[in-house]
C-alpha cells in the first residue's frame, strides 16, 4: 500500500510538472507576442532602442556540485520551454537527505522512520542521468527545471564485506537564480532507492549547485 501511494504521488507530481511548466512558458510567449503586436510602429522602428537578443534554439551548460559535475543540453520546443537531457558524475558533496528509511536515513535526516543505522548509511553518488523540461523566461535571473532522475550510488559502508551499488529513480525539480550565464540553485529529488532485489525505500535529497550556461 505504501509503495502504491508513493508511485501515485510521484506520478501526480511529474504530470503536474509536465502540465504547469509548458503553461507558464506558453503564457509568457502569448504575453510577449501581445506586447510586440500592440507596440506603436514608431517605437518599434526607433534605431536608438536596444534590440532584444534572439531566443536561442539550443542550450548547453555545466552544473557543479563541488566534487560532482554534469553536462546538460536542451532544445527549444516553444518560446521559453526546452526539453533536454543531463549526464553527471561523482558525489554531490553537500547533499542533504531530507527523508529516508532504515537503510537511507542519515544522522541529520529530518523525516526518518528509523535512524538506528544512520552512521552506516553514507551514500556516495557515482553517476546520474536526467530527462527534463526547462522553463527559461525572458527575465535572465531565473530558470526552472523538472523531470525524471536515475542515479547510481555507492552504499559500501553499510556492506562491510564488499562493494554495494544501489540505484535511485524518481522525479526532481531544479530552480536556479543569478546572472545570464552563472546561476546558483538547488536540486530537490524525491523517489525510491533500490537497495536490494526486494528492498526499496522512499527518500528525498536536496543538493546545492552552481550552473554555467554557454548561451
Amino acid at each position: 500500500m505504501e509503495n502504491y501511494l508513493f508511485w501515485f504521488n510521484m506520478k501526480t507530481i511529474f504530470i503536474a510538472l509536465l502540465i504547469v511548466i509548458p503553461i507558464m512558458a506558453n503564457g509568457q510567449s502569448m504575453l510577449t507576442n501581445y506586447a510586440v503586436s500592440n507596440t506603436p510602429l514608431m517605437y518599434n522602428n526607433n534605431p536608438l532602442l536596444k534590440k532584444k537578443k534572439p531566443i536561442p534554439d539550443n542550450l548547453w551548460g555545466i552544473d557543479f556540485s563541488i566534487i560532482g559535475i554534469s553536462c546538460h543540453y536542451a532544445r527549444r520546443i516553444i518560446d521559453g520551454l526546452y526539453v533536454g537531457g543531463e549526464n553527471g558524475y561523482l558525489p554531490d558533496q553537500f547533499d542533504w537527505v531530507l527523508a529516508g528509511g532504515r537503510l537511507t536515513s542519515q544522522e541529520n535526516t529530518i523525516w526518518s522512520k528509523d535512524k538506528r543505522e544512520a552512521e552506516y548509511n553514507d551514500l556516495k553518488q557515482l553517476l546520474f542521468f536526467h530527462l527534463f523540461l526547462r522553463w527559461k523566461p525572458d527575465i535572465q535571473w531565473f530558470e526552472l527545471e523538472g523531470g525524471f532522475r536515475w542515479a547510481l550510488f555507492d552504499h559500501s559502508e553499510y556492506e562491510l564485506d564488499g562493494l554495494s551499488i544501489v540505484d535511485f529513480y524518481g522525479a526532481y525539480i531544479k530552480p536556479t537564480f543569478g546572472l545570464r550565464k552563472i546561476k546558483i540553485g538547488f536540486r530537490l529529488d524525491a523517489g525510491n532507492m533500490r537497495l536490494y532485489v526486494h528492498t526499496r525505500e522512499f527518500m528525498s535529497i536536496i543538493s546545492p549547485l552552481i550552473r554555467y550556461n554557454f548561451q
